[in-house]
């Protein structure tokens, strides 16, 4: 996942990499006890429901922006989130 975050296009995995990522993905949840996923589903429905009224039509302007640059390690963390930690198999 990470390297899809990267701001040089380039280092980022080409399509067929990301599906064959994320198909094994969804193979480990589907793999995962009903009981855990359910408990999962639950405790996160309540937020996933106040957020989604946040989403509203919005006018952005994307003029002037700075050149893009990769996230220090001080902002990943700031945004890493302690609920999902994802771990992708680095097959290649």
């Amino acid at each position: 996942m990470v390297q899809c975050w990267d701001a040089d296009p380039l280092k980022r995995p080409d399509i067929y990499t990301f599906e064959k990522k994320m198909e094994r993905i969804t193979l480990d949840y589907q793999n995962m006890s009903d009981k855990s996923f359910q408990s999962e589903i639950d405790s996160n429905l309540e937020t996933n429901y106040t957020s989604s009224r946040l989403f509203t039509s919005k006018i952005h302007n994307f003029e002037n922006l700075p050149e893009p640059k990769n996230a220090t390690e001080e902002e990943q963390e700031a945004f890493h989130s302690k609920s999902y930690d994802f771990s992708i198999p680095d097959d290649s």
